[in-house]
């Protein structure tokens, strides 16, 4: 608590001309480089004892000295952290979780999407279809070869009983984008329903991302909470890395085939 010497408590008039004293000496009211020189001036004086410049005619005074107050203090931040940290855990959650109608899980893949500031050409409607998405200012593409795979559903009812995809490339000369991010969408849009009334999720989709990309020139399954995702894949004269299928520059033959299925419980 800031005080006069007297022990009372300072006026608007003498307030505002302590933060004067603070912005013009200690700050040199942010101005680049000047700020730098006042900041050193600043610890030299406070390192050899020296009273600040605004400081002249003031005193600090602690307020309250109650043995509670810190631990409060602590069980504040505590909470407040632990708040922080169950937010983060509960936008790992899509917004619809149980069985999933195909409205549901197209916004469940849009929801992670914007979870990892995608910001896709196209997106999924309501009718699981691919729709051009409007851009606002400039849209600059790069132009890799990519084949943007068409979801297929089956439905028990109105629910989704399964989902999947398949995709072939030929003898293409070009860098071809893979269908990781198409996989790790529709896992955590499929996986993330079936985190009914958590709070916290066990996903880490980061995690799961980064394991599908590694696996996405191999055939590998992933399972969560009775749900199965396949993937299978049949290719010669390509190789794999960095989120591409490479053409080898000595294979004439080339041929990449992929099929991605969804099965929920």
């Amino acid at each position: 608590m800031v005080r006069r010497e007297d022990g009372e408590f300072p006026s608007y008039q003498e307030a505002f001309t302590r933060t004067l004293g603070v912005l013009y000496y200690g700050l040199a009211f942010n101005i680049t480089f000047l700020e730098l020189y006042t900041l050193y001036k600043s610890y030299k004086r406070a390192d050899e004892k020296e009273q600040q410049p605004w400081e002249m005619g003031f005193s600090y005074r602690l307020k309250d000295e109650r043995n509670y107050r810190p631990v409060l203090f602590m069980a504040a931040y505590t909470l407040y952290f632990l708040f922080i940290f169950l937010l983060m855990g509960y936008q790992t959650l899509p917004p619809h979780r149980g069985q999933l109608t195909l409205r549901e899980f197209s916004e469940n893949y849009r929801y992670y999407e914007a979870y990892f500031d995608m910001e896709p050409l196209e997106q999924l409607n309501e009718h699981g279809d691919w729709v051009e998405v409007e851009q606002d200012g400039y849209v600059i593409e790069v132009l890799n070869y990519s084949i943007r795979p068409d979801f297929q559903f089956e439905v028990d009812g109105e629910y989704l009983s399964t989902l999947y995809f398949e995709t072939s490339i030929g003898d293409v000369d070009e860098f071809i984008a893979t269908n990781g991010n198409y996989m790790g969408l529709a896992y955590l849009s499929a996986a993330g329903a079936e985190e009914k009334g958590r709070f916290f999720s066990s996903l880490k989709p980061e995690d799961i991302m980064k394991e599908i990309y590694e696996k996405t020139m191999e055939d590998f399954t992933m399972k969560h909470k009775g749900m199965v995702a396949d993937s299978t894949v049949d290719y010669r004269g390509y190789t794999g890395g960095g989120g591409f299928i490479i053409p080898q520059e000595t294979s004439t033959d080339r041929y990449f085939k992929h099929l991605y299925r969804i099965t929920l419980p």
